[in-house]
């Protein structure tokens, strides 16, 4: 909420409920529900945990906002979201920012034309 007042407003408009699951990566369950993985916990880190909410939540906004979008451009959108909020934080872990800017250049990659 301090850090990105957006980032929270996107979260506690478009997500009701969170909940944990045995699987590789978190995800959502639209309309209104994160789904955050095991594997996810276990990194023990506050700021990965706040950025796989920010990132979800992203997923559940546009999920009712731009139904359209192919799947590719709502990942890229969704990791540079992430990034963005990255940036924000004070102190944060290299391989959060590592993975963010692999993943959204992979996915920009990706998208069609």
């Amino acid at each position: 909420k301090e850090t990105d007042s957006a980032s929270y407003e996107i979260l506690v408009n478009n997500c009701k409920d969170i909940e944990f699951a045995l699987t590789p990566y978190s995800s959502t369950h639209p309309p209104n529900t994160i789904v955050i993985s095991v594997r996810d916990m276990r990194t023990r880190s506050v700021n990965n945990i706040a950025c796989v909410l920010v990132h979800e939540s992203l997923h559940l906004h546009l999920h009712k906002n731009k139904p359209g979008l192919q799947p590719e451009e709502e990942e890229y959108l969704s990791y540079v979201h992430e990034y963005n909020f990255i940036c924000k934080l004070k102190s944060v872990e290299d391989w959060l920012f590592k993975n963010a800017i692999n993943m959204l250049l992979y996915h920009k990659s990706l998208i069609k034309d």
